[in-house]
């Protein structure tokens, strides 16, 4: 069980209580507001997928860690 639970802090997988909004945000995170993209595989509620989460994604490179921007859709 130990190592499971330090490869997850490793990923930054993590469901949070409330959205995250203004501080950084990881892929594999995600909250009760997740709002999905239009463009993404059925539903995955995790950050990268999420509508309100800034990722930089109309770049060439996407972002690592990004930017919660609840209420603020980013993306559609």
């Amino acid at each position: 069980m130990l190592g499971r639970e330090i490869i997850r802090r490793l990923e930054h997988s993590e469901e949070f209580s409330e959205p995250h909004t203004g501080q950084n945000v990881w892929p594999r995170q995600w909250c009760p507001a997740f709002a999905e993209r239009r463009s993404t595989i059925p539903f995955v509620p995790k950050c990268w997928f999420c509508r309100c989460a800034y990722f930089g994604l109309e770049n060439k490179t996407a972002l690592e860690v990004g930017i919660c921007r609840y209420p603020e859709v980013q993306t559609r």
